[in-house]
């Protein structure tokens, strides 16, 4: 169980990296970040939208819409918008991730695996998409699965040195 919750922990804490706005070179678009991250989502969505009129293929603003959606529950809208960031830029992992959780958080279990084992694909050593997989698995009663992930990444990491568990 303590590993399962580090798992969903794991899932926490990708989506808070959003709000942080990493990775945004428009100040329009950091400011949009950290107002979502205040809770201030219908400021933070009006810049955004202006972005998204003034660029439609702008990814960025598209997944920081696609964040406010989720945290507004327009869960559809959200999807339709990281599909529409990953069709135009395959690569974005960070949206592909979001994607990823928006389905695990709609229990859409089997698509959030299957949109974490294309990031894997592209990154097959990667903690930070290995361990949220395990959470899905785990929930789907693929148990073995899940602990065999859960084995792997805590050993990897003890090859980095010393790990606290709390039980």
């Amino acid at each position: 169980k303590a590993l399962q919750a580090l798992g969903e922990k794991r899932w926490q804490e990708k989506v808070a990296l959003l709000s942080k706005g990493a990775e945004l070179h428009d100040p329009k678009l950091r400011e949009a970040a950290q107002l979502v991250e205040r809770g201030e989502l219908a400021a933070a969505e009006a810049i955004v939208r202006q972005a998204v009129q003034d660029n439609p293929d702008d990814v960025a603003a598209l997944r920081i819409l696609a964040a406010i959606g989720e945290r507004l529950e327009r869960f559809e809208d959200a999807e339709a918008l990281l599909i529409r960031a990953l069709k135009l830029a395959p690569h974005f992992a960070a949206a592909g991730f979001d994607l990823a959780n928006l389905f695990y958080r709609q229990n859409k279990l089997e698509a959030a695996i299957h949109q974490l084992d294309h990031l894997l694909a592209r990154h097959p050593d990667n903690a930070e998409y290995q361990l949220p997989k395990a959470a899905p698995l785990s929930r789907l009663g693929k148990v073995d699965e899940a602990l065999a992930i859960y084995e792997s990444v805590l050993s990897a990491l003890s090859d980095e040195g010393p790990i606290w568990t709390l039980y």
